[in-house]
């Protein structure tokens, strides 16, 4: 049965290495939509960057953004919405400036790091969004805290993220792959507990009228899982892990040979 959802993550599924959607991606997802498959997005970025990444093809939502803590389109109140606690938040900043590890702080609208760090701004610009510099206690006093991301590079900042994953705090932390080419760095996605790109698929789903069964997952990341086991048919990209191929139902080429475009000319286009 050829799927009536695409959900995709972005870094290293549809983006590689130069950060570009090329040119046969493009066009497989144009095709998709207009075969009547729609395309959503399901990315650790928040709103803002996934944004500049739909507005280009044309997906009009709604996505799944801050790795499963939100669900919703450009306008519109959100679909789904779920931060993070205060008493987690405090938590991870005071873990994090005890170990010199990079944290960043999200509201919905921008994110916050203490201090500019470089860390932080190679991040920034993968997402094409820069963070703020303002201190994290004052940002703690937000209503609503969407989530927190802790950044390290090379062994020893995995490490550090490791001793604050072994602290036991009321958070989930998902570790994200960078896509090709950004060097040694982590990327990890704290939210909620209840939190993932798994649970978001229910509430995207009947956004678009459709059964979890009858979509189709692709991703590169450990953050993916949760998301190809929620999926009717699960693409695992020829640049990721082998844990996450082995949830997968298929694995295609890698994201800077087009793997993406090739499920979805395979699976959906029957091309």
């Amino acid at each position: 049965m050829r799927p009536r959802l695409i959900v995709v993550d972005i870094d290293g599924t549809l983006l590689g290495r130069d950060h570009e959607i090329s040119p046969r991606m493009r066009a497989a997802v144009a095709a998709a939509i207009a075969a009547g498959v729609p395309v959503a997005l399901s990315t650790g970025r928040p709103l803002t960057s996934l944004l500049k990444v739909s507005r280009p093809l044309r997906l009009r939502g709604p996505h799944v953004a801050f790795d499963g803590a939100l669900v919703a389109s450009e306008t519109g109140p959100p679909l789904h919405c779920n931060p993070i606690a205060h008493v987690g938040a405090r938590g991870l900043v005071d873990a994090a400036r005890a170990l010199d590890l990079c944290v960043e702080l999200y509201t919905a609208e921008a994110h916050y790091v203490d201090r500019a760090r470089r860390e932080s701004d190679v991040h920034g610009r993968l997402i094409a969004v820069a963070p703020r510099v303002r201190s994290l206690d004052e940002v703690l006093k937000e209503p609503v805290l969407i989530k927190g991301q802790l950044l390290g590079e090379g062994e020893s900042g995995r490490e550090k993220i490791r001793q604050i994953e072994a602290l036991g705090l009321p958070l989930r932390l998902g570790w994200a792959k960078p896509p090709p080419g950004m060097g040694d760095l982590d990327y990890v996605n704290v939210t909620d507990p209840s939190v993932s790109k798994g649970a978001a698929m229910a509430a995207l789903a009947a956004a678009y009228c459709v059964d979890p069964s009858e979509t189709m997952a692709a991703g590169d990341g450990p953050n993916d899982a949760p998301l190809l086991q929620s999926a009717g048919l699960a693409i695992a990209m020829g640049n990721a892990a082998d844990a996450l191929k082995a949830l997968a139902d298929v694995v295609v080429p890698s994201v800077d040979e087009d793997g993406l475009a090739v499920a979805i000319e395979r699976y959906v286009l029957d091309m």
